[in-house]
């Protein structure tokens, strides 16, 4: 997937994990949005950890 540029992730409380390798593949990704997803926004409420795993996409969101 390199020219997927924008991914929202939204109402998946059955996802437990991102698809790291996934999303370090797709190289052209700008933004990653991820809404309404109480078991990611646990693993990931620490926002400095949640940078320092995803400093390769510009934008990113947790809501």
């Amino acid at each position: 997937m390199p020219c997927l540029k924008e991914l929202d992730i939204e109402a998946c409380d059955e996802l437990t994990a991102l698809p790291h390798q996934l999303l370090r593949k797709a190289s052209a990704l700008e933004k990653l949005r991820i809404k309404e997803s109480f078991v990611l926004w646990e693993d990931y409420e620490d926002e400095n950890c949640f940078r320092l795993e995803f400093t390769h996409i510009p934008h990113v969101e947790i809501c």
